[in-house]
């Protein structure tokens, strides 16, 4: 089991599911992500005591390394999502 787990990209589509999950299995979620969308996306579990946002972007290299400690597991979403170059060539 991974008890603590960075998600980057948590904030989005997926993450917004993921998170809640995870923390109703009792693991420890810190979400990398910009946040462009807002905070708030993630129900009932918006004030979950295991639950560390951390709004950075993942580019930011010193704040993935302090983002990284004490982590268990890495769940990798970030992405810019509908960007008209992801049609360029698919």
């Amino acid at each position: 089991m991974f008890p603590n787990i960075l998600m980057t990209g948590g904030g989005g589509y997926v993450g917004s599911a993921l998170v809640p999950a995870l923390l109703k299995q009792g693991h420890k979620v810190k979400v990398v992500d910009t946040f462009w969308y807002g905070e708030q996306v993630f129900g009932d579990c918006n004030a979950h005591p295991a639950l560390t946002r951390i709004g950075k972007d993942i580019r930011d290299t010193a704040a993935m390394k302090e983002a990284m400690r004490g982590v268990d597991a890495v769940i990798h979403l970030a992405c810019i999502s509908n960007d008209p170059s992801f049609e360029l060539d698919p």
